[in-house]
């Protein structure tokens, strides 16, 4: 990824700073998995939840590759991978963080 942006022409500082920032973002994403499951299905289901995540991360693990392959071979530039990476990556955090309000403003009401 470092040689990709660098060939476009980024500084190597930015460069840096992007992959550190990348690093802290994601570094940060299989705690709050196992945060957030017994907070919305509680720890009684934590198990079979846990294993739900655990799979779905690993089949999108063999997936997005080929996928980032094919939007590669088509649009010739890794570019697109990239940015459809970013969107994907944007969707579900928006989609996690609604979800949470609305299971909190609900759980409140009760």
């Amino acid at each position: 990824m470092f040689l990709l942006f660098y060939t476009y022409g980024w500084s190597r500082e930015i460069l840096t700073v992007l992959m550190i920032l990348r690093l802290v973002a994601y570094s940060g994403e299989p705690p709050l998995h196992w945060a957030v499951t017994p907070e919305l299905y509680g720890f009684r289901n934590i198990g079979k939840i846990s294993g739900i995540i655990n799979t779905s991360v690993m089949i999108a693990s063999t997936i997005a590759p080929i996928v980032g392959g094919v939007i590669r071979d088509i649009a010739s530039s890794y570019r697109y991978v990239i940015l459809s990476s970013a969107i994907s990556s944007s969707v579900a955090l928006l989609s996690l963080a609604i979800l949470l309000k609305l299971y909190r403003k609900k759980r409140n009401k009760l």
